[in-house]
Order: structure tokens, then sequence, then C-alpha cells
């Protein structure tokens, strides 16, 4: 018996010596714990019914077979425009044989990611992941005007200017209205420059924290695991 719960019977087989005897119970059905187990006989014509007292029997999960996902550096960082290398590990647990195919999920905006390679075999493995970061450019076109820390330089200029004008117009006393008025143009006319007259800008991935998912998908049993990776994007 578990508690109240019968597990099985079975017949009492006596030993060469006819002193001793024993009866055998298997069971697949004990919950996950230690379980409270009493063993009792019921008697016959010439034995007296015996119910000795409960022991313990601790049962324990049997782990499957699965792997898990990690990737370094975590967090990391990469300037606008620049690519991300980080190193992918797939490692098999409790004996686990299949393929991993590797993805990502919930990437910044204009940003993407390359595995080599992107299928681990049986076993586990290591890949290398690239993430790469769009730089701001021209609308119809990828050549970047303005590029992160990792780049630096004139690219700068672009942004400079308009930011700078709108600075010093702020900071001029309210009664030189028409210098905040050429101020004003002087903005609006560095903001046509990238958005007007029939050009456009495509800031690409904003500099920012994000987080993203590296996600690794059993080839044979479906089995998903992920590691979840934050990556600062900076000037």
């Amino acid at each position: 018996m578990n508690g109240s719960t019968t597990l099985c019977s079975s017949t009492l087989t006596a030993d060469s010596s006819n002193i001793f005897s024993t009866a055998t119970c298997t069971t697949s059905t004990l919950p996950v714990g230690t379980d409270q187990i009493t063993v009792s006989y019921a008697g016959d014509t010439n034995f007296l019914p015996a119910i000795p007292g409960s022991f313990p029997e601790t049962i324990t999960k049997v782990n499957a077979a699965d792997f898990t996902v990690s990737a370094t550096p975590n967090p990391a960082s990469v300037g606008v425009g620049y690519a991300a290398l980080l190193t992918v590990m797939v490692t098999a647990n409790n004996g686990f044989a299949e393929g991993v195919n590797l993805t990502c999920g919930s990437l910044p905006n204009e940003a993407t990611c390359t595995f080599a390679p992107a299928a681990i075999p049986s076993g586990g493995g290591t890949s290398m992941l690239i993430v790469l970061t769009t730089a701001p450019h021209s609308c119809g076109t990828t050549e970047p005007y303005f590029l992160g820390g990792n780049g630096g330089g004139p690219h700068l200029a672009p942004f400079a200017l308009p930011a700078l004008a709108g600075l010093v117009a702020f900071l001029i006393p309210g009664k030189r209205r028409w210098l905040r008025a050429l101020m004003a143009l002087i903005v609006v006319a560095g903001i046509t420059q990238m958005t007007g007259c029939g050009n456009c800008t495509d800031l690409g991935t904003r500099p920012a924290t994000y987080t993203f998912q590296v996600i690794g998908t059993s080839t044979g049993t479906g089995v998903v695991q992920s590691q979840t990776v934050t990556l600062n994007i900076t000037i």
C-alpha cells in the first residue's frame, strides 16, 4: 500500500528452509517524492495476519534527454552600422542525440542575424553568430551617412548640424526673435536635407538597449530551447 492506495498483491513463496517467505511487488504508479509504503499479510488457517510499520520510498524524476543554448558575450555591445560577433553553444544533456537548428527572434528594427553554421549536429557544438545592425541611410540606398562609435569620423555631421542649431536657438534671449526665426530656418533646412525635397532618411537600427532570443530547435522532437541576449547599440 502507498498510504491508502493499493499498489499490488503477490503470493508468498517459501525458501528451501520453509522458515522464510518472500513476495515481490512491481509497480510504476508511485508519484515523484517520498512515499510511505506499507506491506500487509492477510493470514490464513496456519498463520496470523501481519501489518508491519511503513517505510519511505523515494521516487525521483528521470530527466528527459534535452539540450541548452547559451550565447557569449552577454550583454554584447556594437556601434550603429556594425556587426556584433557572439559565440553560441549547444550543450546536450542526458544523452540528447539530435541535431539542433539555430534561429533568432525579436531582433531590433533592421537588424539581421547569421549563424555559421546554423545547424548543430547531434551531441551539441558551437556556432558563430553575427548580428548586423543597419546605419542611417538615404531611402533607396544602402550607403550609410552615419556610423556608430566603431567607425566615428565625419559621418556624424548630418545629425550634428541641425542638433547644434536647435540648441543655439533655444539659448537665444526672447527679444531677438528674428535671430530665433533664422535659427529655426537653419533647423528646417537641416531636416529638409535629410528628409525633404524628394529625399528621405531611413534611420536604420536606432541606438538603444535591446533584448533578442537565440533559439534552438531539435530536428527530431521539435523541442525548443532559447537564450535571451542583451544587445547595446551605441553611437
